[in-house]
């Protein structure tokens, strides 16, 4: 079974998921943005990255279960990325998120003193399942709800928000 869906366009880049189910095995694989020139494959990673300096986000997505690690390492990654600065907005992808294995205390720990964003950074969360959306929740309750945090269940709401569009 193959499945296409189109996120969004942009420019000459168009952003779309792919998931193909061989009838043998029950491996998925996502395309997360394809430039005709040179496809970027979403790695197997509980969260991944990719940060745009030049517009001065980061897209993020989540994929599976995530684990109190997965957040660490995942922090770590951004604050060793040159290209990395904590002020810039983040676009979270967590259509793919289907739960976590962290506890209350240590997302309320990583929420006030190992999340890499400012505390002014624009955050927008594009979730659609009630897990998703109840953690999305949670964390901004936990972050701080002064924060510039807002949940959207469309893609293309969420990138207007930052002023990516």
């Amino acid at each position: 079974m193959l499945g296409l869906s189109v996120l969004f366009l942009e420019q000459d880049l168009a952003w779309v998921r792919v998931r193909a189910k061989p009838m043998l095995c029950s491996a998925t694989f996502e395309l997360t943005r394809w430039d005709c020139s040179k496809p970027q494959i979403k790695s197997n990673m509980a969260i991944t990255h990719e940060v745009d300096r030049e517009k001065r986000v980061v897209f993020t997505w989540y994929s599976g279960v995530v684990s109190f690690q997965d957040l660490l390492a995942s922090a770590q990654q951004l604050r060793d990325n040159q290209e990395f600065d904590s002020s810039f907005s983040q676009l979270m992808d967590m259509t793919g998120f289907s739960g976590t294995s962290a506890t209350f205390a240590e997302l309320d720990g990583f929420a006030k003193f190992t999340d890499p964003f400012a505390p002014s950074a624009k955050r927008a969360v594009v979730a659609v399942n009630d897990v998703a959306v109840g953690i999305s929740r949670m964390y901004k309750s936990l972050r701080g709800n002064d924060s510039p945090f807002l949940l959207f269940s469309e893609v293309n709401a969420a990138r207007h928000w930052l002023g990516l569009n």
